[in-house]
């Protein structure tokens, strides 16, 4: 993968996502060893205490991190409807703020990405593409079907789309009420309604959710599943496999979530998996939800070796008696 200087990769964070951003940085770098491009990394600045702890300890797995905030003024009148109009409970709003990847300038193409994914194979294909816009299609696994509208989850946009005028026109859009309500929640019904009859649309094992690969067995079963389907990228779309599991809708996918932890572990040393172990647990506690007798956790056998010393350190943490 050659860098020439015009081409970026973009991403949103949250105090929330870096385990997730963690494990994605690592599997990009791993999967493509010769990446130089710039990785811009847009935040909601109401998180900058947060987040600017976390940015040094990033920096050190890639140096081309670039943290940018966001105006989030933009966005204030998208709030009037995004619950409604847009089915997007407030708590996903940060996600709206992938379209700061249309504003970029100084590059002849953005690759958007989110980080919730793991990246498993080359991305150089993506550098070819001349559509002035590219992403997958979206699909619906249970019933084997492809839908009429594009997954943001990875978006690569060209010159064209990058004057500032199309940026200027999304934020316009923003205050209109939606022509229609069937592309999903967030970025993606916005964008949807504005490029859903212009894009152009990438293989999906560039952007493969883990919603097609339910009840597939071990975590080795489901690594040979993987390199069957030659996929490039896993999305873990929904609940996040670094997150308490508040619904049981997860379940199903046991395998592809201990495939995430096994990742993590992969390319973490002994202080950062139990930093993240640490936040696994702790999300459990801000769920209220008793992490040694919750039946439903698909992740605790396979986190046990570590389970009471985590758990003790956690009690400590929050005042929290044995």
């Amino acid at each position: 993968m050659k860098a020439n200087g015009k081409t970026a990769y973009c991403t949103v964070l949250t105090p929330d996502f870096v385990p997730g951003f963690y494990v994605f940085l690592h599997s990009l770098l791993e999967s493509n060893p010769s990446f130089q491009f710039p990785l811009i990394v847009f935040y909601n600045p109401e998180y900058k205490d947060a987040l600017s702890k976390e940015f040094p300890f990033l920096e050190k797995i890639y140096n081309k991190l670039e943290f940018r905030e966001v105006k989030t003024e933009k966005y204030n009148r998208l709030a009037l409807q995004r619950d409604t109009a847009y089915r997007t409970p407030g708590r996903l709003k940060e996600a709206f703020y992938i379209i700061e990847a249309f504003g970029v300038t100084g590059f002849d193409k953005i690759i958007a990405i989110d980080c919730d994914m793991i990246v498993l194979g080359s991305l150089d294909e993506l550098l070819e593409l001349e559509a002035p816009f590219s992403a997958c299609r979206a699909y619906d696994y249970s019933r084997n079907m492809a839908l009429p509208y594009f997954n943001t989850g990875l978006m690569v946009i060209n010159r064209s789309l990058l004057d500032g005028k199309f940026y200027s026109y999304l934020l316009e859009t923003l205050q209109l009420e939606p022509r229609f309500r069937y592309a999903g929640k967030a970025d993606q019904a916005i964008l949807n309604q504005v490029l859903g009859e212009n894009a152009s649309y990438i293989e999906t094992r560039f952007n493969t959710t883990k919603r097609k690969y339910s009840n597939v067995g071990s975590v080795e079963d489901f690594e040979t599943i993987l390199a069957q389907d030659g996929t490039v990228i896993l999305h873990y779309v929904g609940q996040k496999p670094w997150k308490v599991k508040v619904q049981l809708d997860d379940l199903p996918y046991v395998a592809v979530e201990k495939f995430w932890w096994k990742k993590l572990f992969q390319y973490a040393d002994a202080q950062t998996r139990f930093q993240f172990v640490n936040r696994f647990v702790e999300s459990q506690f801000e769920a209220d939800i008793p992490y040694v007798t919750r039946p439903s956790n698909p992740i605790k056998d396979f986190l046990r070796p570590f389970k009471h010393k985590v758990i003790h350190g956690c009690r400590k943490i929050k005042g929290i008696v044995q």
